[in-house]
């Protein structure tokens, strides 16, 4: 059994005591034997008696002080151990919330990243429509108005993609308004004439807020009816 430094103190001093109570009172009870007087001799066994009574209840009282200090210990390390269970507890559980935080971050981003690889490979479109051209009257009203190239109306179509992304291929599509047509079937090439409309030039890159642009100059001047231009970036990422 394993006894606390308290416990084994007391249990010295009991010791102790008894030990030294036992002497005095054998020593007494022989000096009193020694003078041979039956009185004081009779006298002299009452005061052994009486004195191993006290030394035995001191033994008793010590013994059970002795035991009330070791549970007393017992219990308080009983609190203490429970409470380092709490508290070992509270930090397990405390460290898995913060695991899951970070995973779940970690799987966010990679997540997030997967995405927005797939979003580049198949392409960020963009497209814009533009009216049909409404010519000069001229002067023989007998002809109808038509535009030329001149008068063609030409605006920018952009599409917006990540900062950081490697531009790997511009498609190009030019189809009339309300067209059924598919968007497959109506790819054309830049400087290419669609019906009265085209792209011009390369592509643009410029960076914005959150990003960047890929722009295409687009011009229509058809007279009958108006176009659409649709642009298609795809992209890579580091």
């Amino acid at each position: 059994m394993n006894l606390s430094e308290p416990v084994i103190a007391a249990m010295i001093g009991a010791s102790a005591t008894l030990t030294a109570a036992t002497v005095q009172v054998i020593t007494a009870w022989r000096r009193h034997r020694a003078e041979g007087d039956r009185r004081k001799n009779g006298g002299g066994i009452r005061s052994l008696v009486m004195m191993l009574l006290i030394v035995l209840s001191s033994a008793v009282a010590g013994y059970a002080y002795s035991q009330y200090r070791l549970q007393q210990v017992h219990d308080e390390t009983q609190a203490l151990h429970l409470d380092m269970q709490q508290q070992l507890h509270l930090l397990e559980t405390t460290t898995a919330k913060l695991e899951q935080i970070r995973l779940n971050a970690v799987t966010g981003v990679d997540g997030q990243y997967a995405a927005e690889r797939h979003r580049g490979v198949e392409g960020v479109a963009a497209l814009v429509q533009i009216p049909a051209c409404k010519a000069p009257q001229p002067t023989n009203n007998s002809q109808r108005p038509t535009c030329t190239e001149a008068d063609a109306l030409r605006v920018a179509v952009c599409a917006v993609i990540p900062a950081n992304a490697q531009v790997s291929g511009v498609e190009l599509f030019v189809r009339p308004d309300d067209s059924q047509q598919p968007w497959s079937e109506a790819r054309v090439s830049a400087g290419q004439d669609a019906g009265s409309a085209k792209f011009i030039d390369a592509p643009l890159e410029r960076v914005i807020e959150g990003g960047k642009q890929v722009c295409n100059s687009f011009a229509s001047w058809s007279s009958d009816k108006g176009r659409t231009g649709r642009v298609v970036v795809r992209y890579t990422l580091p």
